[in-house]
């Protein structure tokens, strides 16, 4: 595995890089500072997604280009869905790391809140709350939809939230499809949230024996099949997962008893239906059927001592921010592949050239935003400090020192010397005579009553074969993954991954393996 060596590193003379937030097969994600931001201003802190071709290895050309292609289509399909519900493209760029890595980014705005994943993933979003999330999902996703872009990858990892935890912003367009949607349907999305149509199997399976043999068309549908299911998870803080590849039936026990549960489950299931006839056909639609779901049960006085902002938008606030955004688009990517970028013959234009990415020596502590800054541990926090603290005191005019001030420096030294040397005595002797300076009960205790135990991982970590960082990666346990230690060997851990923090990208990949103590949680 190649990473891209980017930490402490300045890209395109002003994007100071800060950290990597995350892993995928193909692309690193590292949050970075904008020099040219102003304080405090809205895109100070930005995201980085790196186009990393050689994260597993060696390619061929073949693969290179539809990487890229699919590179280059997700930043045509952001420019599209300009929206205040959908993550903003700032920039793009491509560029070459200290190891001499050449790479393709895109810049896409920061957004601290986190994912609905995270949000619901300790318990459920009341049903207030999730209308207000949806409604907002809905509105990007209906622009998108106008606007000729399928998304194809709803889920709750996808939709992310702004510092205030206010509003919900649409990432992730990937392997969005633009423009025409005739021609074959490949396998794309997670399989959990997934429409049947995008998975081959279902096919021969639960498909209509006339849907199975007419060239299906890829439809608005999917994703709102897919939304479904992200509602499922919202409300009931469970994966949808007994429901792969089928419609949502009910609810799990503690919701079925809720005054919304029958009409809610109703929605869903049209939805989720395996036809893409018998579901909704516009989110519009949906949205519409889910909101009289909820007034149907009379629920108008629920939940009434939240302090929720009202769920209506001012339209007129709404479409001034869409034309504005589309006023703001920055200019159109044309990533090139490796072997052409490194054919072009000199003199080139500097838009061309791939720009070199340079060291800064700041503390990166400096540059990171609050959300980050608190999550960072005791020890990082100590690293951090300069090693010499300079005190600034009023400068008085020099005195001469008395003689019994004197004197007593004179004491100090010869005790101090005097403290070394017996010391040095000390150490020679316990070493002549074979036996340890320290006591037994002073060395480190050992780390076997860490073997057996569950934890869970801080952060997406590298499983190694063996105890060393310089070893090929053999797998990855997610941020949230739950683990359990199998050996300890000074700093490392050799653990179990049982469950994944979320859906693993490589299905091959092992579940076992070295990583460090540091991130894991013992709690």
């Amino acid at each position: 595995m190649k990473e891209l060596r980017l930490q402490q590193c300045r890209l395109d003379e002003h994007y100071n890089i800060i950290e990597c937030l995350g892993r995928g097969s193909y692309s690193e994600i590292f949050l970075a500072k904008d020099l040219l931001a102003e304080n405090n201003s809205l895109h100070q802190f930005v995201v980085i997604k790196a186009l990393n071709m050689q994260l597993q290895g060696d390619i061929d050309s073949e693969l290179e280009k539809t990487l890229i292609d699919n590179f280059q289509n997700e930043a045509v399909a952001l420019d599209r869905v300009r929206h205040p519900n959908v993550i903003n493209r700032l920039g793009h760029g491509t560029a070459i790391d200290l190891n001499n890595t050449l790479f393709h980014y895109l810049v896409l705005e920061y957004l601290p809140g986190g994912d609905i994943f995270k949000l619901c993933r300790k318990q459920a979003i009341p049903l207030k709350h999730t209308l207000f999330f949806l409604e907002q999902v809905c509105a990007g996703l209906s622009y998108a939809h106008e606007r000729g872009v399928i998304h194809r990858d709803i889920k709750p990892q996808n939709l992310l939230l702004t510092h205030d935890k206010r509003t919900v912003k649409i990432a992730d367009f990937g392997v969005a499809k633009i423009g025409a949607f005739e021609g074959s349907i490949t396998r794309v999305g997670t399989n959990i949230y997934a429409a049947p149509e995008h998975n081959p199997q279902m096919y021969t399976g639960q498909l209509s024996s006339v849907e199975t043999h007419t060239k299906l068309k890829l439809t608005p549908s999917a994703d709102i099949y897919s939304l479904a299911k992200t509602v499922y998870v919202m409300l009931t803080g469970e994966s949808p997962r007994r429901f792969e590849g089928f419609s949502v039936t009910d609810l799990p026990e503690p919701f079925t008893k809720q005054i919304w549960a029958k009409e809610i489950v109703r929605v869903l299931q049209k939805a989720t239906q395996t036809k893409q006839s018998e579901r909704y056909q516009t989110v519009l639609d949906f949205w519409n059927d889910i909101s009289n779901a909820v007034s149907t049960a009379n629920l108008t006085n629920v939940n009434q001592k939240e302090e929720t902002q009202s769920l209506s938008h001012d339209k007129t606030t709404f479409e001034k921010e869409i034309k504005e955004l589309a006023q703001t688009a920055p200019d159109k990517p044309k990533f090139d592949s490796t072997r052409n970028l490194q054919n072009k013959q000199l003199p080139v234009a500097q838009t061309q050239r791939p720009r070199i990415v340079v060291q800064f020596n700041e503390q990166p502590n400096q540059h990171q935003p609050p959300a980050i800054q608190h999550e960072r541990n005791a020890r990082q926090i100590i690293n951090s400090m300069p090693d010499v603290i300079e005190v600034r005191k009023e400068v008085k005019p020099a005195q001469p020192p008395s003689v019994l001030a004197s004197a007593l420096k004179r004491f100090l030294v010869g005790l101090c010397l005097f403290i070394t040397f017996t010391s040095m005595l000390l150490a020679t002797h316990y070493f002549l005579r074979g036996r340890p300076i320290w006591s037994q009960q002073q060395t480190e205790q050992p780390s076997d009553d860490l073997i057996g135990k569950e934890a869970t991982t801080t952060t997406d970590v590298n499983l190694r074969p063996e105890p060393n960082t310089n070893k090929p990666a053999v797998g990855l346990a997610e941020k949230y993954s739950t683990i359990k230690i199998m050996a300890v060997s000074n700093d490392w851990c050799q653990v179990q991954v049982l469950k994944h923090g979320r859906t693993k990208r490589d299905p091959s990949s092992s579940d076992q393996g070295w990583i460090l103590k540091r991130y894991i949680d013992f709690d």
